[in-house]
């Protein structure tokens, strides 16, 4: 079993202040089994008024020197069924906060024989049971009205990679004091297909039943490869 993580991370979950982590470089190693390689996970309050979360996570991603606007990934959605996908959520509902899962939400994807992909998550906080349905397609649980999608998507995190050269470019030249180029309006990861898995779980029950009691939590992501052969 190869596993690969994405270090966890603390957010606020009653106020929603979230916290991001990127991992698009990687060695070799990693990048040739892009199914499995994580790019970002996300986890924010998408209205302080709806009693929900929202929790992402994006792979077979590529650095962002290999960008510049064009769509490289291609237009087929990472579908590996020996890949599984884990959020890991660790509340204070036990009174400690130690990067222990409390709760573990699994995603696994497959081909039908038609070459259709369809997705299975389960294990979601709030949730009625598991809910499996086709990439590109939203998914809603009828038991909850939450919500759940696996597909390709533009690739969220952004950054702007060549004005932080050009920041650094200018602390050089000076010896001392530097000059800040970015630019709000220069996305280096923008204009790239990601594969990705996104749902809708219930705030409270992502916190371990009372989010204003509980209001800390650490989110982190992990993939595990199972025998197989890798793409």
């Amino acid at each position: 079993m190869k596993r690969k993580l994405l270090c966890a991370f603390t957010i606020t979950a009653a106020l929603g202040l979230p916290v991001w982590a990127a991992d698009h470089a990687e060695s070799p190693a990693v990048t040739a089994d892009p199914a499995a390689d994580i790019a970002d996970v996300f986890l924010f309050r998408p209205d302080p008024a709806v009693n929900k979360l929202v929790a992402a996570m994006t792979f077979a991603g590529r650095p962002s020197s290999a960008a510049g606007g064009v769509r490289i990934d291609g237009p087929v959605m990472r579908c590996d069924p020996n890949v599984l996908y884990v959020f890991n959520i660790d509340n204070n509902s036990d009174g400690r906060l130690d990067a222990r899962p409390n709760i573990r939400v699994m995603a696994r994807l497959a081909r039908n024989g038609n070459g259709q992909c369809g997705v299975r998550i389960e294990g979601v906080p709030g949730m009625s049971g598991p809910v499996v349905g086709r990439e590109g397609q939203v998914i809603t649980d009828t038991g909850s009205g939450l919500r759940a999608f696996a597909g390709l998507v533009e690739d969220p995190f952004f950054f702007d990679s060549q004005g932080f050269g050009a920041t650094l470019a200018t602390f050089a030249a000076s010896g001392q004091n530097g000059q800040l180029m970015f630019q709000n309006n220069r996305d280096s990861f923008g204009g790239r297909n990601l594969s990705g898995i996104v749902f809708e779980m219930d705030l409270n029950a992502a916190a371990g039943g009372n989010a204003l009691a509980n209001p800390v939590m650490n989110f982190f992501g992990e993939t595990f490869r199972f025998p197989g052969t890798m793409p």
